[in-house]
């Protein structure tokens, strides 16, 4: 692609403004068919907002739906990971990767400068030759978008900030099925249903509304015969409390085995109660009382989140069934 006015003469041009139009940059990539992963991805990581304010500038940098399809040569698993709850963090550091917080029109872009996203400390290089506008290694294939809070050049590859992108694990399903293909696992399977949380868990390939990404500590069949009036807390009039005791199990957020750091303490998807991680050499246990639970199976990985096995279950400060006394 030809653009006249590129080059590095030294003007600086960047007040260059765009030409006057109603559309803001995020109304800009949905209106445009060759940009819909895009938005997509714009959609996945809550960044729509963002695009949308009109007190903000931006250049944004856009790949077409092709260079987004070209992850799959990365990996065939790629781009639906990164649309999915588990790969939203690093979908957003790449999006971000993308954006220059000013208005930077095609004639203001000179060979041989850098340009600061809003991805703290990584910046993009322009390097321009007989009219071509590379930036990084993608070259821009339409320039000069307009939009009414800065403008779109469209680039036909996705730029990826290293050394900090790490591809995300989605396994090959959601938390739910994977604790239903978990043979140990069937009794939290069963407390799932009876809590109605299996939809909470779900992610399907063609589901834009997943809800996560999450953290299950997964105990095991065995963990839950230790538990006094296991039965009391399967009935339906105690959905509450079976409930409140599942969700102590769960983070709402999405952290490695390796993410865990000694005397931890994280909230759970109950926000009364928390959890306290202590490590002895490579083992996790959560301190629960007087008792400890071990990860005996840790990183199980879902396109919603991550599951680590336990050999013990949770006790949160309100469980109950009734008047059931519940101490171990």
């Amino acid at each position: 692609m030809s653009l006249s006015g590129c080059g590095d003469s030294g003007d600086d041009t960047t007040t260059t403004a765009p030409m006057p139009t109603e559309k803001s940059i995020a109304e800009v990539v949905v209106a445009t068919e060759d940009l819909s992963t895009l938005a997509a991805a714009l959609t996945a990581a809550n960044l729509v907002d963002t695009f949308k304010d009109e007190n903000a500038k931006f250049t944004v940098f856009a790949p077409t739906n092709d260079a987004f399809d070209a992850l799959s040569a990365v990996s065939e698993s790629l781009l639906t990971c990164l649309l999915k709850p588990t790969g939203v963090s690093m979908l957003t550091n790449v999006l971000k990767y993308h954006v220059v917080a000013e208005v930077k029109m095609a004639a203001s872009l000179e060979s041989g400068s850098e340009l600061p996203t809003i991805l703290d400390n990584y910046s993009l290089n322009v390097t321009i030759d007989d009219g071509t506008v590379k930036i990084n290694n993608a070259t821009v294939v339409k320039a000069d978008m307009n939009a009414s809070n800065g403008v779109v050049h469209e680039i036909d590859e996705v730029l990826i900030p290293m050394p900090i992108f790490k591809a995300p694990d989605c396994g090959s399903g959601d938390l739910a099925a994977l604790v239903t293909s978990v043979k140990t696992l069937s009794t939290l399977a069963t407390a799932l249903t009876a809590a109605e949380l299996v939809p909470t868990f779900s992610c399907t390939d063609n589901d834009t509304d997943c809800k996560g990404p999450f953290t299950v500590f997964a105990p095991t069949d065995d963990a839950f015969t230790k538990v006094p009036n296991l039965n009391c807390y399967l009935q339906p009039e105690n959905k509450g409390a079976l409930t409140s005791l599942l969700e102590y199990h769960v983070l709402p957020s999405y952290v490695l085995a390796a993410d865990i750091k000694n005397e931890d303490k994280q909230v759970t998807l109950d926000d009364n109660e928390t959890l306290t991680f202590v490590l002895k050499g490579e083992t996790v246990e959560i301190v629960n009382g007087n008792r400890k639970a071990k990860v005996t199976n840790a990183d199980n990985f879902a396109n919603d989140g991550v599951a680590h096995i336990i050999d013990e279950v949770l006790l949160p400060s309100n469980a109950n069934c009734t008047s059931a006394d519940f101490t171990v």
